[in-house]
C-alpha cells in the first residue's frame, strides 16, 4: 500500500463556528481516532486542521494510502475513515490478505443473471496478539429483464454486459432485482454485517441515453456502528447507544436499517 505525507497542526477549538473561521483560511479540520480513549475504553477524537491543498491530493485519487501524518512535529500512522457502517478497524499484527472471488453470469434473450461471492482471509504476523487468519467476505445475485421483447448482449473480451438490444423505437425497459450481504464478523473481531435489497427499473432510450431509478432497503446489524461512531440500539435505561454490548434488543432488531431511492439520468458520449 502507498504512502502518503501530510502535515497537521492540532487544533483547540471545535465546532460550526470555529470550523466556518478555518475554512475561510484555506484549512480543513479533521479529527484522529484510535489515539486517545475515554474511561469507557471509547475513542476519543484528537483535533487538528490541514492545508485544503494538501488534503486534495490525497483524497481525489483513485489510490488508497497509508497516511504517514505529522501534527505538531509527532509521527502518526493513519488512514483515512470514509464515512461507513462496516468497518473493522486497524487490525493489530495485519501482515497481508487474499482476496478471491467466484462469478457466475448468463443470459437468454431478455433475460440474465449474474451472482459473485468474493472472499478476504486476512493474514496476521507470528508475533501478534492473535496471528490466527481471519476470513471475512460477501455476496450478491441479481437478474434483469427487458419487458418490451429487447435482447441482452454480453462482451466476452471485457466480461461483461453491455449496451442492450432495444425492443422498441422509444427503447426499452428493463425489471431489475438485487440482493448482496457483506459480513465482516469474524470470532473476535466485529466489524458488522449488512445485507441490501434493491429494486429498479432502467430504461435505455437509445444508445447514448439511460434513465434509472432504484428502491433499496439496508439492513446492518447491531456490530455495524462505524466503529463506535453510530448509534445501533438502545441499552438498559431506553437510551440510544453506540456500543453493541450495551444494546437490549433482540436478534435482528438492533442496528440501522434505511430505506433509500435513487434517481440516474446518463449520457454516454
Amino acid at each position: 500500500m502507498k504512502t502518503f505525507q501530510l502535515q497537521g497542526t492540532s487544533r483547540t477549538e471545535v465546532g460550526k463556528k470555529s470550523s466556518r473561521e478555518l475554512r475561510k483560511q484555506g484549512l480543513v479540520p479533521c479529527n484522529m481516532y484510535g489515539i486517545q480513549k475515554d474511561e469507557n475504553g471509547l475513542p476519543v477524537a484528537l483535533p487538528f486542521v490541514v492545508k485544503k491543498d494538501d488534503l486534495r491530493k490525497l483524497i481525489y485519487t483513485p489510490d488508497i494510502y497509508v497516511v504517514d501524518l505529522t501534527i505538531d512535529g509527532k509521527l502518526y500512522n493513519a488512514i483515512i475513515n470514509r464515512k461507513k457502517y462496516l468497518d473493522t478497524d486497524l487490525l493489530p499484527g495485519y501482515d497481508h490478505n487474499f482476496l478471491w472471488t467466484v462469478e457466475l453470469a448468463g443470459h437468454y434473450q431478455g433475460l440474465r443473471y449474474e451472482a459473485a461471492y468474493i472472499g478476504d482471509n486476512v493474514h496476521f504476523k507470528k508475533t501478534a496478539a492473535d496471528p490466527t487468519t481471519k476470513n471475512f467476505g460477501g455476496w450478491y445475485a441479481q437478474a434483469g429483464y427487458l419487458l418490451f421483447g429487447g435482447s441482452q448482449n454480453y462482451d466476452a473480451n471485457g466480461g461483461k454486459y453491455t449496451k442492450i438490444t432495444r425492443g422498441r423505437k422509444w427503447g426499452d425497459i428493463e425489471l431489475c432485482a438485487r440482493y448482496e450481504y457483506c459480513d465482516l464478523n469474524y470470532k473476535n473481531v466485529y466489524g458488522g454485517s449488512a445485507e441490501a435489497y434493491t429494486l429498479g427499473l432502467n430504461w435505455q432510450v437509445n444508445n447514448n441515453v439511460k434513465i434509472v431509478v432504484n428502491y433499496q432497503y439496508n439492513n446492518n446489524d447491531r456490530y455495524a456502528n462505524g466503529k463506535n461512531k453510530l448509534f445501533v440500539g438502545h441499552d438498559a435505561g431506553g437510551n440510544p447507544t453506540k456500543d453493541y454490548t450495551k444494546v437490549v434488543e433482540g436478534k435482528n432488531k438492533a442496528g440501522v436499517d434505511y430505506h433509500m431511492i435513487g434517481l440516474r439520468f446518463e449520457i454516454d458520449f
